[in-house]
């Protein structure tokens, strides 16, 4: 049954998000991505509105998507709206298509559960390469993701903040911006 709220609890966040737009932000991100084949975005969040299908082997989303489900079993993957209408409102079923004995859950995080250690690698391998790492809109509290900055400052990266409030690296930041992102989007644009 508490398999059935979580996806009930994502249907929710997907209706939210439905008719969302990528921010001015998000644009200017996908930007920066359009530069450089080797330019990786590292997401924490789950809504999606960060994705390109053009850039989508340059985003590394660690905390997963809400946009995309998988079997536990087979990892068959499945869009999340589609799976949750037909499978779920329909059968009442969370069992996989494919190889029928798996269970599909969304492709978010929940507590407890390990990140893609896929992701992780990616996302390490970008901050040890990377000449600089601009963090974008976070409180850089939540572990590991901010482990990456600490790892590109160690390989001599320079890190640029762009964050409403003040966060624990400021200090060590090349350059600070502590506004609204679409305010500091204004300013650099």
């Amino acid at each position: 049954m508490s398999r059935i709220k979580s996806w009930r609890n994502n249907f929710e966040i997907l209706n939210k998000i439905r008719n969302s737009s990528p921010s001015k932000m998000h644009n200017f991100i996908n930007k920066i991505l359009s530069r450089r084949p080797e330019n990786i975005h590292i997401a924490q969040n789950i809504d999606g509105l960060h994705r390109s299908q053009k850039f989508k082997d340059q985003i590394v989303e660690i905390h997963g998507s809400v946009h995309t489900s998988s079997c536990l079993s087979c990892n068959q993957q499945y869009e999340t709206l589609k799976f949750y209408e037909e499978n779920i409102l329909k059968q009442q079923s969370l069992n996989c298509d494919s190889c029928k004995d798996g269970l599909v859950k969304v492709d978010t995080i929940s507590f407890g559960q390990a990140l893609s250690q896929i992701s992780l690698k990616k996302a390490q391998e970008a901050s040890e390469n990377c000449d600089f790492f601009i963090a974008v809109g976070t409180s850089l509290k939540v572990s590991p993701a901010n482990q990456f900055p600490n790892i590109a400052l160690q390989n001599n990266a320079k890190l640029i903040i762009l964050n409403k409030e003040e966060t624990s690296f400021d200090g060590r930041a090349l350059l600070v911006i502590n506004e609204d992102l679409e305010e500091i989007h204004e300013q650099i644009n």
